[in-house]
């Protein structure tokens, strides 16, 4: 799907800049550049659409997000560059489509018109400029988002390990315990045998005093 949307991106760019390239040409005409620009206008606002699909694909694309994203900042610098290039042609048509409709005008009514226009052309420099910038803001907080979320992800991830680490430590703990309770019961079983071997050797050498001996008969001598 994301190559499919790559592809779509690159016929849509390429189309604005054939479309760019015509109306910069001196051949043309006012109106047919006018139906260009309109033209070059609607690729831009497609191309846009096409570029958040291809960011929400990337940013489920898994091992290959990395590519996927940087693919997208790529094509975005690029039709950056187009819309920029789009608004000083169309602010350069509309200039002389003006000067075109006033030619007979005198000297003064042409001096301020070029100074108008210079003021316009400052103001439309200014206007990309804000754009990129805000562009460029929109992408840092776009990295600021990825990188808190890949954040989250490893914290979770460490979170998973203490609490697994932690049953392992009490596992641990329960044999720990369970060997102490085997090793004091064997004690406890050998301090036992023990008594009770003592008490019956102490049994066998009383009873072996205690036993007296048989009076042996003696015989008698007749007379």
């Amino acid at each position: 799907m994301f190559q499919s949307y790559e592809r779509e991106v690159e016929a849509i760019v390429g189309s604005i800049e054939d479309r760019l390239d015509q109306v910069q040409d001196f051949d043309s005409d006012a109106r047919s550049n006018r139906t260009l620009l309109k033209q070059v206008e609607a690729d831009l606002t497609q191309v846009h659409s096409v570029l958040k699909q291809m960011e929400v694909e990337a940013r489920s694309g898994g091992g290959d997000g990395k590519s996927m994203k940087s693919a997208v900042r790529r094509h975005k610098a690029r039709v950056r560059s187009l819309r920029d290039t789009f608004e000083k042609v169309k602010s350069k048509s509309e200039r002389d489509d003006l000067m075109s409709s006033r030619g007979g005008g005198g000297y003064d009514e042409r001096d301020r018109y070029e100074r108008v226009t210079a003021r316009m052309a400052e103001s439309t420099d200014t206007l990309l400029q804000s754009k990129r910038t805000l562009a460029e803001t929109e992408e840092v907080a776009l990295g600021i988002t990825e990188q808190l979320g890949s954040n989250r992800q490893t914290i979770l991830s460490a979170h998973g390990k203490v609490r697994e680490t932690g049953g392992m430590v009490g596992s641990a703990y329960r044999i720990l315990r369970g060997m102490q309770r085997r090793a004091t019961r064997q004690k406890l079983l050998l301090w036992f045998i023990m008594f009770c071997l003592v008490i019956g050797m102490l049994w066998i050498i009383i009873s072996a005093f205690k036993k007296d001996p048989e009076p042996t008969a003696s015989p008698t001598i007749a007379p």
